[in-house]
């Protein structure tokens, strides 16, 4: 083994380090999210209703139903932040962050 090799092996083994290597996914991931505000929203809802028991009613001495068996409703939405101070402040300071993150893994 030489020294480079086992310099390289305890580098890559360093529990600190590991964790430094992780917090720069998160911070990554974290700055992605945040910035995921500004692409549009698309949302779908959709509603079922079964009736077991309808109610019936005599009129006239005919039997009627008083509603249907089964209902459903479907609702489809999209939206787009104009304008959101928390993802202005993300996009501005990304390279900042990401920085500092990556010296942190450096120096440790």
């Amino acid at each position: 083994m030489t020294l480079k090799a086992a310099v390289d092996y305890a580098i890559k083994h360093q529990p600190k380090i590991q964790q430094s290597l992780l917090d720069e996914q998160i911070t990554a991931s974290t700055i992605k999210s945040k910035l995921a505000d500004w692409y549009p929203q698309v949302n779908f809802n959709y509603n079922l209703q079964h009736n077991f028991f309808i109610a019936v009613n005599m009129i006239g001495g005919n039997t009627i139903k008083l509603g249907v068996d089964n209902t459903s409703s479907g609702q489809f939405t999209v939206s787009q932040t104009v304008f959101n101070k928390d993802v202005l402040l993300a996009r501005r300071t990304k390279a900042d962050v990401l920085l500092q993150t990556t010296q942190a893994t450096s120096s440790n």
